[in-house]
C-alpha cells in the first residue's frame, strides 16, 4: 500500500506539475496576443497622421513655409512617439522571454538618481520638477543599471507629463543585506482611487487624450513594475494624503534572476 500510494502521490504531482505549465503557457500567450493587439491600436494614430501629412507635402499644392514646417514638425513628433513605442515593447518582450539573457552588475542606486538629477536641470523649467532625495548611505545591488535606470527615469516622466506638481521626493525606507525599500513621490494632484489598481497595466491611460498629447507609449509604468519584479521586488502605488501619488518599492540585492 505503501508503494501504491508513493507512485500515485507522485504520479499526481506530476499531473498538477503538467497543469500548472499549462495554465501558465496560456496566460503568456493570451498576454502576448493582449500586447499585440493593443500595439497595433497604439499604432494607427501615428502611422496615419503620418502618412496625411507626407501626402500633403508631396501633393504638390501650395503651402506657405510656415504650414510647411508644421507638417514637418507633426511628422517628426509622430515619428519619435513610434520610436518610443518601439523601445518600450522591445524592452518588455525581453525582461519577459529573456530574462536570463539581461546581464547583472555591481550598481550603486545613488549613481543613478544623481545622473537622472542632472537630465531634470537639463529640462526647460516648465517641464522641470525640483528633486529632493533623503538616502541615508550608499545602496548597492548586484542588478541590471540599465532597468535600475528605467525605473527612475519612467517615474520621473510620468511624474512631469501628469502630475502637475512641482516636486519629487525619493527616499531611502529601508536598506539591509537582502533588499532596499524606495518611495519615489510628486506633489501633484494623483489619481481617482478607481485608477490605482490599474496604473502598471500596459497601455492603461488615466486621460487616454492628454497622454497621447503628451507622446506617452502607456507602457512606462508597466516597465517600471517588470524591471521592479526583475530585481526581484514589488511595487505599490497610492495618493498620498496631502496630494501626489506615491511609489513604494523593493529591490533585492542578489540573486535575483
Amino acid at each position: 500500500m505503501s508503494v501504491v500510494a508513493y507512485f500515485t502521490t507522485r504520479r499526481l504531482g506530476k499531473d498538477i506539475e503538467r497543469v500548472n505549465r499549462y495554465e501558465a503557457e496560456q496566460e503568456r500567450n493570451r498576454l502576448k496576443r493582449q500586447l499585440t493587439n493593443n500595439i497595433n491600436h497604439e499604432l494607427k494614430t501615428p502611422v496615419a497622421s503620418i502618412q496625411v501629412c507626407l501626402e500633403t507635402l508631396l501633393s504638390g499644392i501650395s503651402l506657405s513655409e510656415e504650414k510647411r514646417q508644421e507638417l514637418i514638425e507633426r511628422c517628426y513628433a509622430h515619428n519619435d512617439r513610434l520610436r518610443r513605442l518601439l523601445n518600450d515593447v522591445s524592452l518588455i518582450t525581453r525582461m519577459e522571454d529573456g530574462s536570463a539573457l539581461i546581464g547583472k552588475e555591481r550598481v550603486v542606486i545613488n549613481d543613478i538618481i544623481g545622473e537622472m538629477a542632472k537630465e531634470l536641470e537639463m529640462l526647460p523649467n516648465d517641464e522641470r520638477l525640483l528633486l529632493h532625495t533623503d538616502f541615508s548611505n550608499e545602496v548597492i545591488i548586484d542588478g541590471n543599471p540599465s532597468l535600475i535606470g528605467s525605473i527612475f527615469r519612467n517615474l520621473t516622466e510620468n511624474a512631469i507629463a501628469y502630475s502637475e506638481g512641482r516636486n519629487i521626493y525619493i527616499s531611502l525606507l529601508e536598506n539591509n543585506e537582502k533588499l532596499c525599500r524606495i518611495r519615489f513621490e510628486d506633489d501633484g494632484k494623483g489619481v481617482e482611487q478607481k485608477h490605482l489598481p490599474h496604473l502598471f497595466e500596459r497601455f492603461y491611460r488615466v486621460d487616454k487624450g492628454r497622454s497621447r498629447q503628451k507622446g506617452g507609449t502607456g507602457l512606462g509604468l508597466a516597465i517600471v513594475k517588470h524591471a521592479v519584479q526583475f530585481h526581484g521586488g514589488t511595487i505599490t502605488a497610492t495618493n498620498r494624503p496631502n496630494g501626489g501619488l506615491m511609489f513604494e518599492f523593493t529591490i533585492k540585492k542578489h540573486d535575483v534572476s
